[in-house]
């Protein structure tokens, strides 16, 4: 029995690469992660924030 399907359907010709392949962009990778200290800064500053009004009432005594 043959199938009425071709054996085998490319999408695109496999014998040329494709141009719209590229290679991934490996910048970020470079970069190191994000540091722990960005998150304590961004812990300090509520802190601070938090404090802040306190600060104020201090200031006023």
């Amino acid at each position: 029995m043959s199938s009425p399907l071709p054996a085998v359907i490319f999408a695109r010709d496999p014998r040329k690469p494709s141009m719209d392949a590229k290679p991934p962009d490996r910048a970020p990778s470079i970069s190191p992660p994000p540091s722990p200290s960005s998150s304590s800064v961004a812990i300090l500053t509520s802190v601070q924030w938090a404090l802040l009004p306190l600060l104020h009432l201090l200031m006023q005594m």
